[in-house]
């Protein structure tokens, strides 16, 4: 939060993971002031990462507002909620919901329609595989157990990701081998279908 304000969203990490611990602690350990600890501390933590961007506001609003020259106060100081950095996004650079989506950025969107281009593909592929890979119980009962913890115990020696890696390649051939026999099941019968239709 110190470099961009946005950088504050990077608090969103560190509750999802306070998020996973209390979640381990509570249901899966069941030791629920584990979990406590793990909320207290990631909101701790999180505090450290707003800290900056709330020092930065209050120091504009002391310097500005409240030290200032009464007569030119400037609008944001008479806010509800006087944010100075929104303020000079939105005043000075153009800054706000939807206000970059103009004809005069034609051009831009047009460089950058390449590296938009690649990123849509890459989502529609990967959502496509991942839909592929759910399609199994196997592999999403495999998912499951890899989350509960029970499958990363099972292999504490071996690297995670190796154990990922086979565990789902051995769901897919398994799936391979289903729709095989499938496939055979139906040439099978088909034959008995036309001879009773004879």
């Amino acid at each position: 939060g110190s470099a961009r304000s946005n950088g504050a969203l990077n608090a969103g990490y560190i509750c999802f993971e306070a998020l996973l611990q209390a979640y381990d602690a509570a249901i899966q350990k069941k030791r629920p002031m584990w979990a406590v600890q793990a909320l207290v501390t990631g909101f701790l933590r999180s505090t450290f990462v707003f800290l900056p961007f709330f020092a930065f506001q209050a120091y504009g609003y002391l310097n500005i507002c409240v030290h200032g020259d009464t007569d030119e106060l400037r609008p944001w100081c008479k806010a509800k909620l006087p944010l100075l950095y929104s303020f000079i996004q939105s005043h000075y650079w153009g800054v706000g919901f939807l206000r970059y989506f103009q004809v005069k950025q034609l051009p831009n969107f047009l460089l950058a329609s390449p590296a938009l281009s690649l990123a849509v593909y890459s989502i529609v592929h990967y959502t496509k595989l991942l839909h592929q890979l759910f399609q199994s119980t196997s592999i999403h009962e495999q998912i499951i157990a890899i989350v509960d913890g029970r499958l990363v115990e099972a292999h504490e020696s071996s690297d995670v990701a190796t154990v990922l890696k086979s565990e789902i390649s051995t769901g897919l051939h398994n799936k391979k081998q289903e729709g095989t026999l499938r496939l055979r099941r139906e040439n099978l019968s088909q034959p008995a279908l036309l001879q009773q239709h004879l």
